[in-house]
């Protein structure tokens, strides 16, 4: 709604939530459509999960040469809980950078070493949460296996490209590439009222604000 309010694209001229320009495109694509604006958020994501199966297929055939088990593992991706609830039921789009991370790690498989940093940069530009899988790649440099140092200057230049939208629409370079820094700023915590055993000794992040 608050795209829409301003103008579609227009809205990329200034600061929108804290998710990278990517997927706010996506967003404002969607919000010309002339419909409830959450049923075609979870179909992307849902979209990004199939996405997801394809990668997992292609690992996991490429490991085992057994195609029946490739496939298998495929749908048991589909079928995860975790799966079904992040995308189809709250909307959120983690299967969109899971899906690069995955398809990533498969041209690693492959020796495809350039496309696998170029995964990853696309990874990167919906959601930080693809550090995680960045120690891979350092290891693989230092083991030589066909990962050159200046390889990781593609993520960067991927990354950068993709907040140029919203730079050319008149955001600042520094509001762009400062969406990420925000994060890290306001989701400090290792958990957001995740019940573990540390709940018992410390208070539960954002717990106020989630009661409220």
């Amino acid at each position: 709604e608050e795209i829409r309010l301003r103008g579609g694209f227009a809205a990329l001229k200034e600061p929108l939530g804290n998710y990278n320009i990517p997927y706010i495109i996506i967003l404002i694509l969607i919000s010309y459509l002339k419909c409830e604006p959450l049923i075609p958020i979870k179909i992307v994501s849902i979209i990004f999960d199939f996405m997801c199966a394809l990668a997992t297929y292609k690992i996991v055939n490429k490991i085992t040469n057994n195609k029946n088990t490739a496939m298998a593992f495929s749908v048991l991706i589909l079928w995860l809980p975790t799966v079904i609830m992040n995308g189809a039921l709250w909307g959120q789009c983690d299967s969109i950078y899971g899906a690069f991370v995955l398809f990533a790690i498969y041209y690693l498989m492959e020796n495809k070493n350039i496309k696998a940093f170029i995964m990853l940069g696309l990874a990167f530009a919906f959601k930080l949460q693809a550090v995680f899988i960045l120690p891979l790649f350092v290891l693989l440099l230092f083991r030589n296996k066909g990962v050159k140092w200046y390889y990781f200057f593609i993520p960067i230049g991927v990354v950068l490209l993709a907040g140029l939208p919203a730079v050319i629409a008149g955001q600042s370079i520094t509001s762009v590439l400062g969406i990420y820094g925000g994060q890290v700023e306001t989701y400090n915590a290792l958990t957001a009222n995740f019940p573990n055993i540390y709940s018992i000794i410390i208070k539960l992040p954002f717990a106020e604000e989630y009661n409220g």
